[in-house]
């Protein structure tokens, strides 16, 4: 390298800490000044609004009542979790423990036994999305796998049934 190179890169060196606070102060006034629309801050709101709501009507377990507790809890968590609501929330700590305590030794999780492949879908979709429990996703995964019409359960690929789930009758048609 060249000295007049090295004095170059030298100098750009000396000077790159002072550009990046330049450019820090200059970032943050331009990222408050973003303003939204009319429709983005009544999205905003009801989103808001949605959000308080959830959390007045959780009961105290963390569930929902419902005769599809753990699906309509599991539903809770992705609405709060896309609602803006971090894992670490005590409503989505509360209703993520639910969720665990329904967890069965075939790696389904439901409330309801005849509700077992819509409710184990939904629990898998809310602990992937608060982040948690991967080896209990697995479990769930590998159920669902299991409850999959296919030769297993005597269903030829060629049938119209093949590939469907049933939520709990293997006679009733695939949804």
């Amino acid at each position: 390298m060249g000295g007049a190179t090295r004095a170059y890169t030298m100098e750009c060196a000396r000077l790159l800490p002072c550009l990046l606070a330049i450019l820090a102060l200059v970032a943050v006034p331009l990222a408050a000044a973003v303003t939204l629309t009319p429709h983005e801050e009544a999205v905003n709101n009801a989103i808001a609004k949605g959000v308080a709501y959830l959390k007045t009507v959780q009961a105290a377990d963390g569930s929902f009542e419902s005769p599809y507790r753990v699906g309509v809890t599991a539903g809770f968590v992705l609405a709060l979790v896309h609602g803006g609501v971090p894992a670490s929330d005590p409503s989505n700590v509360k209703a993520v423990n639910f969720l665990l305590s329904r967890v069965q030794a075939d790696g389904s999780i439901w409330w309801s036994a005849f509700e077992k492949v819509y409710e184990t879908s939904l629990a898998m979709m809310a602990l992937d999305a608060v982040g948690v429990q991967p080896a209990t996703i697995a479990g769930a995964a590998d159920y669902l796998l299991k409850a999959q019409w296919d030769e297993k359960w005597g269903i030829a690929p060629g049938d119209w049934r093949y590939g469907g789930f049933a939520y709990y009758d293997p006679n009733a048609r695939p949804d």
